[in-house]
């Protein structure tokens, strides 16, 4: 979205609009957009009408009926948009959402921005549990699994149950929150700050119903865990994403499906794989050919997922030059220099960074993982070691992630001693 604001404010060719479903997403993406004048609940009164734009919740996006747009952007698109929203004059609506239920012009797959280092890759548990003791019985596989699952979404269908599965984890000896619909704002900001701080315990575990979808930020996040099976497809995959944006600490998120008894495993089919381990129409599976194990993604019988054959044209060609065209990888590594030459060190994608080192961040991380795969051309691979500011960098690819972890193993024997 920012990306194609830039554009249409370069070409002055007008103001853009951007919609919203919540508040919660209304306040993230106004550090996106810091230049629009935001319109929703506690803002209505200070409407701008000389802002370049505007970013709105859509039950008060009516109010900006009399205000022309260059370009609208929506955000969430599977949510049906109120009477009296505006339209975008002339000009182009973009309808973003990772749950489209129908024809999309272009769709960016999982599989693909896993590989290119837009979101972390994942595993899938399916707990077997007795059907007696079931909370009590998830509860105990997050302790045992401390370490392996750190910081914990974990979703259920009531408030009742949220707060059974609670006091389940506390007896555990989990730190333990829940919050629902009738919470405050100010209780959610306080158990999310707490929640996504330093360690209190080996697990923190964050109970809710619905509170949790789409729109909430939470990076370190890396564990999703459906206590109860979810009555919504769509809400099974918002869920799902909270846990998959990338952070520092998390190398691998972890998706833990409603549990089952060993009676129902027997009957676990590849189509009932289909529904939850992979989105729409693929899913995720160990790459026999891999000595590492990489997950790659394949549809029901077996083949590589090719993408969105539908894709349209004018889309797929302005996002295909994006991130293939030589011109545009050439300056996004000018940029890159630029960057850490001006700042002496290397971009970071953590909360609150700017928007261009956030996107330099993924882009370095994409080059990295494409180099140590040995997928990354040799061409580019001069062009990082030609550069004196990036030399550092591409040592640290070339020696490896085994030598680093001998590295820090030596470090901790060292330390024992």
């Amino acid at each position: 979205m920012r990306e194609l604001a830039d554009r249409c404010l370069r070409e002055a060719r007008g103001r853009v609009l951007v919609l919203v479903p919540s508040r919660v997403l209304l306040m993230q993406l106004s550090e996106t957009f810091p230049e629009n004048c935001r319109v929703g609940t506690g803002h209505n009164d200070q409407i701008d009408c000389a802002s370049p734009g505007y970013i709105a919740v859509y039950d008060s996006a009516h109010l900006l009926s009399n205000i022309t747009s260059a370009e609208l952007y929506v955000d969430e698109a599977h949510h049906p948009l109120p009477q009296g929203c505006p339209e975008a004059g002339s000009g182009e609506v973009y309808q973003f959402s990772a749950t489209h239920s129908g024809q999309t012009d272009f769709r960016y797959q999982l599989d693909r921005a896993i590989e290119d280092g837009v979101l972390c890759d994942y595993d899938i548990i399916i707990p077997i549990v007795s059907l007696l003791t079931h909370l009590h019985d998830l509860a105990m596989m997050l302790r045992n699994g401390a370490g392996r699952y750190r910081r914990v979404l974990a979703y259920c269908n009531t408030v009742a149950e949220a707060q059974r599965f609670q006091q389940h984890a506390e007896s555990c000896g989990l730190m333990a929150w829940h919050i629902n619909g009738d919470s405050s704002e100010i209780e959610r900001k306080r158990v999310l700050a707490e929640f996504s701080g330093p360690l209190q315990a080996a697990v923190h575990v964050l109970v809710t119903v619905q509170v949790l979808g789409e729109g909430m930020n939470i990076r370190n996040a890396d564990t999703c865990i459906f206590v109860e099976p979810k009555r919504s497809y769509v809400a099974i995959l918002q869920a799902m994403r909270r846990v998959l944006r990338l952070h520092k600490d998390k190398l691998l998120a972890h998706m833990i499906l409603p549990a089952v008894t060993s009676a129902y495993l027997q009957n676990f089919e590849g189509a009932n794989q289909s529904a939850v381990c992979g989105g729409a129409s693929a899913y995720r599976q160990p790459n026999s050919s891999s000595a590492q194990g990489h997950l790659k993604s394949r549809d029901l019988e077996g083949r590589p997922s090719q993408g969105n054959a539908d894709s349209h044209p004018k889309v797929l060609a302005r996002v295909t030059r994006w991130s293939d065209d030589p011109n545009y990888w050439t300056l996004r590594l000018t940029e890159l220099e630029m960057f850490v030459r001006s700042n002496g060190r290397f971009p970071s994608n953590e909360v609150g960074r700017e928007v261009l080192e956030s996107s330099l961040a993924m882009w370095l991380w994409s080059q990295g993982s494409r180099w140590k795969k040995g997928k990354l051309p040799v061409d580019k691979q001069e062009a990082f070691q030609r550069s004196v500011h990036l030399r550092p960098l591409v040592h640290a690819w070339k020696t490896g992630l085994s030598a680093i972890w001998m590295a820090k193993f030596d470090q901790l024997q060292a330390y024992i001693r």
